[in-house]
């Protein structure tokens, strides 16, 4: 039987704040575009398998495939996929 601790802890808590951080800028990066933040969220997503198998953390994940669902839903046909270009205009 597992044992079970009162806080929830992740095994990588360095590397999962790290990858929140890039992630969640990327998906900011994408403004309006909901293709880009599609794609964007579902790396978002998979930051918390570096959490293992903690169901604070899966929940979380789920919250996060939730958003992702709904940027792809709102996704417009011929939308670029690529990370706008900083500074261009």
């Amino acid at each position: 039987m597992a044992s079970t601790s009162a806080a929830a802890e992740c095994e990588s808590p360095a590397s999962f704040k790290k990858c929140l951080a890039q992630t969640r800028a990327e998906v900011d990066i994408c403004g309006i575009n909901m293709t880009c933040k599609c794609l964007r969220q579902e790396n978002v997503a998979r930051c918390y398998d570096k959490c293992g198998e903690d169901s604070y953390y899966r929940r979380l994940k789920l919250g996060e495939l939730g958003k992702m669902q709904i940027f792809c839903s709102q996704k417009t046909q011929g939308e670029s996929e690529d990370l706008p270009i900083i500074g261009s205009e």
